[in-house]
């Protein structure tokens, strides 16, 4: 559970026009020459078109187990900047598979402060899936808990 700052408590109390905002961040994965590691976080808002839901479901069947979900963000393609291939596009030479998804929530204050909180994200599992007619593609993510 996320706890929310007195701050924004208060904010809530005394106005509705508060602004939120979601935050999606690509931490893409490349290798050093000895070992793997992740840049810094790249906001890809910008290029989110959706993100869908992802849910935890209990594993009745088995041995009690919570499943990790997947969630799926669709992001627009222009000029293919999420090109496997380009060493122009927002991967260059870095790893898709195993690059890390973050999503964010937050609000800004009535002052400009922001704050916000990680809701969920995990792995990229697979390689770039396309849809061409709508030049988009479509990364899946395999969920990790903070």
């Amino acid at each position: 559970m996320q706890t929310v700052t007195a701050a924004l408590q208060t904010e809530q109390a005394r106005t509705s026009e508060l602004k939120y905002y979601r935050k999606v961040e690509l931490y893409r994965r490349y290798w050093t020459g000895s070992a793997y590691a992740w840049r810094a976080a790249l906001n890809i808002d910008a290029y989110v078109v959706k993100v869908s839901t992802a849910k935890w479901k209990f594993e009745s069947r088995g041995f009690g187990e919570w499943k990790s979900p997947s969630f799926q963000v669709d992001v627009s393609n222009p000029r293919n900047v999420w090109s496997q291939v380009e060493a122009t596009s927002i991967f260059g030479t870095d790893q898709v598979e195993l690059s890390r998804v973050r999503v964010r929530m937050g609000h800004t204050l009535p002052d400009g402060t922001e704050e916000d909180v990680y809701v969920f994200g995990g792995v990229i599992n697979r390689p770039i899936a396309w849809r061409e007619e709508k030049r988009q593609a479509l990364l899946n993510v395999i969920c990790k808990k903070p």
